[in-house]
């Protein structure tokens, strides 16, 4: 349903644009975090792939170290020694970056995607909030107004008990009208909806405390303290 203004119609699309950027640019981030968060649960897994692998080459060395008649040989225990070791520097580093990037998702949810998803429902918001307004306004002309004051004023006549039992008369009769069943065809609002916010558990905080505890990942990870 189109605006019967031009002028109306170009501010509602404008509207719309800003917030389609908006919307766009907070699924942007909310792609980033969770990709960040499959790396590290991807790490994690690794971490434990690793680690079992060396139970089993602790186990394989144990066994081929020394044979059946005593004869000692440490090729492959050396060979399994280096194995595991090798293993232990993946882990540690593995480790290192688990830490650093659990800082950074919960930075990036906590920071980037909050505000980004709070601007982007403000924007939303301003598009539903003009496009209602401004059909108001246009279903309320001259013809309408006067014929709900004609309607007011013979309710009012008519002695009704209340004061306001006349308005609320009116508003019970629009209110019968209303369908719960309606549904609005949104293309020309390009099927702009609310985005959804995945926290991944980083957002119970109150407001002075998110912004503490942003501070404290900002410096956290601006001094390198997470290598």
């Amino acid at each position: 349903m189109k605006l019967q203004n031009p002028q109306h119609n170009e501010q509602l699309q404008l509207l719309i644009s800003e917030a389609d950027t908006a919307r766009n640019s907070f699924l942007q981030l909310q792609e980033k975090a969770t990709e960040i968060k499959n790396n590290i649960e991807r790490n994690k897994k690794t971490i434990i792939a690793l680690e079992n692998d060396n139970i089993e080459l602790q186990a394989k060395s144990d066994k081929t170290m020394i044979s059946d008649t005593g004869e000692v040989t440490f090729k492959e225990f050396d060979e399994c020694s280096n194995a595991i070791f090798n293993n232990n520097r993946k882990i540690q580093a593995l480790r290192k970056v688990i830490e650093k990037f659990e800082k950074q998702l919960e930075l990036t949810i906590l920071d980037d995607c909050q505000s980004a998803y709070k601007y982007a429902n403000l924007k939303i918001s301003k598009v539903f909030e003009y496009y209602a307004t401004t059909l108001l306004n246009e279903l309320l002309n001259d013809d309408l107004t006067n014929k709900l004051n004609t309607i007011l004023y013979l309710l009012k006549s008519s002695k009704m008990t209340n004061e306001n039992e006349p308005i609320i008369f009116i508003l019970e009769s629009i209110k019968n009208k209303f369908s719960s069943s309606f549904k609005f065809e949104s293309n020309h609002l390009n099927n702009l909806s609310f985005p959804s916010f995945q926290s991944y558990g980083y957002s119970n905080y109150s407001v002075i405390e998110s912004k503490r505890r942003i501070e404290e990942l900002k410096n956290q990870l601006e001094n390198n303290t997470i290598q």
